[in-house]
């Protein structure tokens, strides 16, 4: 049950896993050819609900807006995606860096000792298109609230249905 969410952190799979630039040395980060020390800056890239990570589709960036304000009258909006406009512009603003929020229940929705292949094809989606760019990722394990019977993310219904029947 949980070997699937496990698998995908330690990044076991059937494909060889891509070699990741930046290590962690110390407290800092440095780059895994140069040992060169590297700040790491960027967006955070959040879907927090289902699929529970963003489709590469589209030819706009993001424009997220959460705030005091859109929340008092209900009208925030949340991205869907994340696409080579979306990693245009991190560029242009110097950044080199998102960190990716990958949530449990949108890795192993069902009670099955297996990922959901959907979610690992929008995963492997993200990681080519910022690979292809340059982008440094860094994958967090995200849950608000624990999960969605305590009407936030991350712990799967089914899972918390079995711990607290």
């Amino acid at each position: 049950m949980l070997f699937g969410l496990a698998s995908l952190f330690l990044g076991v799979s059937c494909a060889q896993p891509a070699r990741r630039n930046v290590r962690i040395d110390g407290r800092g980060f440095v780059l895994q050819d140069s040992g060169k020390p590297i700040v790491l800056a960027g967006p955070n890239v959040v879907v927090k609900g289902p699929p529970y990570l963003p489709h590469v589709s589209g030819e706009t960036i993001c424009r997220d807006e959460v705030n005091e304000q859109c929340k008092d009258v209900g009208t925030c909006s949340s991205c869907q995606t994340f696409n080579q406009a979306d990693v245009n512009h991190i560029k242009s603003l110097g950044w080199n860096f998102i960190r990716l929020g990958v949530v449990w229940a949108g890795a192993q929705p069902r009670d099955e000792d297996a990922l959901d292949p959907d979610f690992i094809q929008r995963l492997h989606a993200v990681l080519n298109l910022t690979d292809a760019n340059g982008i440094h990722v860094m994958l967090d394990n995200h849950g608000d609230m624990v999960g969605s019977a305590g009407c936030g993310n991350g712990v799967p219904m089914w899972f918390q249905q079995k711990a607290a029947p």
